[in-house]
């Protein structure tokens, strides 16, 4: 029960400060939203400062189980349904990439798993390009050092996908313009075969089949 009432804290925290951020959520309103009383609430996370860690805990958990296997390797586009997967999993948790850095000037001690946690990801999306690459839909490299910096621009264009559409005052979901977002930095490094991939993905991206 203990396990149960803590995942119910930790869903409701995260459907409250995904409406309404943070530092505008009380530990009551979210006993409120779990249906529990404060003192339960306070039984398991004292305050919500110590509940954040457990949140990011999830977080992680989450992503870690996004086991996508060798998918990724299957095919070019097979990597462009991950990106897609993973695009999803910001909206999940759109607090957070809304609000990186309060967060990790509020609470230090997610901030060093969470640049951690940037390094895998930056790298993984470097596996990506290297394999595509292999697989003749880019270009072999200009210069040393231009797919690390397409991996970091394909990255901040992930990580701040969220943010930028708040600035800009979009509405909806947008999944499928940030992945078309990511697909468009990989057009100019694009070999011929590359090209005609890339327009079959401008294709499939609105696809409800491509998941």
């Amino acid at each position: 029960m203990s396990s149960q009432t803590k995942y119910l804290i930790i869903q409701s925290a995260i459907n409250l400060f995904n409406k309404y951020g943070i530092k505008n959520v009380r530990v009551q309103d979210i006993a409120s939203e779990a249906g529990i009383s404060p003192g339960n609430l306070t039984y398991h996370f004292r305050t919500k400062k110590d509940l954040m860690p457990s949140i990011r805990r999830y977080m992680i958990k989450m992503l870690d189980t996004m086991s996508f296997g060798d998918r990724v390797f299957e095919d070019g586009l097979e990597g462009m349904k991950v990106v897609k997967a993973y695009l999803v999993y910001l909206e999940k948790f759109r607090f957070f990439y809304l609000d990186t850095l309060e967060i990790i000037r509020e609470y230090p001690e997610i901030k060093e798993t969470h640049q951690q946690q940037i390094k895998i990801e930056i790298q993984s999306i470097l596996n990506l390009i290297n394999y595509v690459q292999r697989k003749d839909y880019l270009r072999s490299e200009a210069f040393e050092g231009q797919f690390n910096s397409l991996a970091d621009q394909i990255w901040m264009t992930l990580h701040f996908w969220l943010l930028n559409r708040e600035i800009r005052g979009e509405v909806g979901s947008g999944v499928e313009e940030g992945l078309l977002a990511v697909a468009n930095l990989f057009y100019p490094h694009c070999t011929p075969f590359g090209r005609e991939k890339y327009e079959e993905l401008k294709v499939l991206i609105y696809s409800e089949d491509f998941m």
